[in-house]
Formats: C-alpha cells, sequence, structure tokens
C-alpha cells in the first residue's frame, strides 16, 4: 500500500461517508475507491449483455440448455 498526500474537498468526504455509512476518512477513501471498480466491472458486464454475439447467448445449443 502506497501513502499517498492528496487534497479532498471536506464536504464532498463527509457527503460520501454519510452515504457509504462509515466513520473514517480511511474507510471512506477505500469504500468509494471499491465502489468506483464495482461499477465499472458491472457496467462493462452490461455492454457484454447488450451484445449477444459477444457471449454464448447466441449460441443455439446454450440457449437450448437454459430452458431445461
Amino acid at each position: 500500500m502506497t501513502k499517498r498526500l492528496i487534497d479532498i474537498d471536506d464536504a464532498e468526504l463527509e457527503a460520501a461517508r454519510v452515504a457509504l455509512e462509515t466513520t473514517t476518512n480511511k474507510d471512506t477513501v477505500s469504500k468509494a475507491l471499491q465502489l468506483a471498480a464495482t461499477i465499472e466491472a458491472a457496467r462493462k458486464n452490461l455492454e457484454l449483455l447488450k451484445n449477444p454475439a459477444a457471449t454464448d447467448l447466441s449460441d443455439p445449443a446454450v440457449m437450448a440448455g437454459a430452458w431445461r
């Protein structure tokens, strides 16, 4: 883990702390970063689902097995 010195807006940090239900600045920043990564992963998965050709959803054999 690397220690970093950064400027963070106090009002934004407090709003994030309340929204994330954390008690320390460190926990707030850590949870916010984890949430951002989770949201990005979900966005990428959603993009995949929007394009059935990029998944096995366009494979008739796979889809036939889905209804068993």
